[in-house]
């Protein structure tokens, strides 16, 4: 079940014999520095301070720092991936500076450990995947095979790790009341609305209404359990129009408004929050189907201009295209993953499990190769994630989201991965914003994300990197 983070109280006045719940746990993925100054400071702004408790951090990963053997093996076995008797045996080895002068020779130190040894999933009846190659290769081995040369695609593999790193400490046992130790997963690129509702802050309601949400479908769906709930998601404008027009009033779990608990100022009427099951490319097909002979070939009137950049599909290709061609353009909603980033989740410890299982097992469920590829290309986690969770429960509600998000990329923070498609980042929150009654003033923002989303209303929707507002601010000067 998700953590009861709506459930544990304490009493707020013993004379009045209120209570209130306890504060929301987050986990936050970060590399430090800047980002990481940042988060804290928006965890200690009121009104969040008043209902989170402070921020605990799980370390990013470097793509350099996977580079080097031994530390990629050290980082894989952080993340839980390799056989433990592999990692000691790589461990040793290392240390005894046997194969220092013959590398090539490395992976015979494993020439004793056999090929089928599950002592990192005991219990599991899966058997090992891939190609009869790949069966005789120890797990370690296929892994660094297949993922030394990534190139550009190593950055997308450290996201992986750190999430992967990120999700053990989350998931671990610790004593509380809750299926997990925390109850949101962030990465540091997040922010989050401070306006407040007659329940307090926005944000925390929203977080405790979405996990009220799923449990009461849970309930009424003969035992449904949700592994995996997000918090923040986003799409191309062309896959949120879909949603919120189309997936969400067909799929929405319906719950009935019951005065302040269930009620926000943020929220149109008539509406609560809620969950859905995660959109899958299938539930697009399927309306553009029946809509097939109507003139604009959809289920409902869009708004959107006819040609637009579908950020989505342009993800397969940027990790091992090394040419900066922009993503092709759409006029229908699609894409192999309609909705994308893992910013903002809960997962819980049987869905942790179930995916460390299948990874561990399967090298190819992280890396693959195309026939007339040079080099594999990492599956991003925000594909890998849903797309296991679905396939090992059987059904997509076993991944939900939520409809009223609670947290939203930080506009033009550039990201780690894809830079290219920063300004269709934050095309696509614009859109999300004015969907659920939110606007880019209400959320938390630096001083500079002020300026750049100033800059953005005042210059016909134009997004510029804060280096690049920078620059026009000095060219701006040079002209006065």
């Amino acid at each position: 079940n998700a953590p009861n983070a709506s459930t544990k109280s304490v009493d707020d006045d013993a004379s009045t014999a209120q209570r209130r719940p306890r504060k929301l746990r987050v986990l936050i993925i970060s590399m430090g520095g800047e980002r990481q100054a940042h988060i804290e400071s928006m965890f200690a702004t009121p009104p969040l301070v008043d209902e989170f408790e402070p921020p605990t951090f799980s370390p990013g990963i470097s793509s350099r720092s996977i580079r080097n053997r031994f530390e990629f093996f050290k980082t894989c076995n952080e993340a839980g991936l390799l056989p433990q008797l592999e990692w000691e045996t790589i461990q040793k080895a290392q240390e005894s500076g046997i194969y220092e002068a013959h590398p090539e020779t490395f992976f015979q130190c494993l020439k004793e450990i056999p090929l089928v040894h599950d002592e990192t999933s005991p219990s599991s009846k899966r058997e090992r995947r891939g190609s009869v190659l790949d069966k005789q290769t120890h797990y370690s081995e296929e892994l660094w095979r297949k993922g030394k040369a990534l190139n550009r695609g190593r950055s997308v593999l450290a996201c992986f790790l750190a999430h992967l790193i990120a999700l053990k400490k989350f998931t671990a046992e610790d004593g509380s009341d809750g299926d997990t130790a925390f109850d949101v997963l962030l990465e540091d690129n997040v922010r989050c609305p401070l306006v407040t509702n007659g329940n307090g802050a926005e944000t925390a309601w929203r977080i405790r209404q979405t996990f009220e949400a799923s449990r009461e479908h849970e309930n009424q769906s003969q035992g449904h359990k949700c592994h995996m709930l997000y918090f923040g998601w986003l799409g191309s404008n062309l896959n949120l129009e879909w949603v919120y027009k189309s997936h969400i009033p067909k799929q929405v779990h319906p719950r009935t408004p019951n005065g302040d608990e269930s009620s926000s100022n943020h929220q149109p009427a008539n509406q609560t929050n809620s969950v859905i099951p995660f959109p899958t490319y299938e539930d697009i097909e399927e309306d553009l189907e029946a809509c097939k002979d109507d003139p604009g070939g959809l289920p409902y009137q869009t708004e959107l201009v006819a040609k637009t950049i579908r950020v989505d599909a342009g993800r397969d290709q940027l990790v091992d295209d090394k040419s900066s061609k922009p993503p092709p353009s759409h006029s229908k909603p699609g894409g192999s993953a309609p909705i994308w980033g893992c910013y903002a989740y809960w997962m819980s410890r049987e869905g942790y499990n179930e995916l460390m299982d299948i990874l561990r097992h399967d090298v190819g469920a992280i890396l693959f190769k195309n026939k007339k590829a040079r080099c594999y290309t990492v599956k991003p986690v925000d594909k890998v994630f849903p797309r296991q969770l679905t396939n090992a429960f059987g059904r997509n509600d076993a991944v939900q989201l939520a409809t009223y998000p609670a947290f939203f990329r930080a506009p033009m923070l550039t990201s780690k991965i894809h830079t290219q498609f920063d300004p269709e980042f934050c095309k696509s929150t614009d859109y999300q914003l004015r969907q659920i009654n939110l606007t880019w003033s209400q959320l938390w923002l630096t001083d500079v994300e002020q300026r750049v989303v100033q800059y953005h209303k005042n210059h016909d929707g134009k997004w510029l990197t804060p280096r690049e507002l920078e620059l026009s601010s000095e060219r701006e000067e040079t002209k006065v």
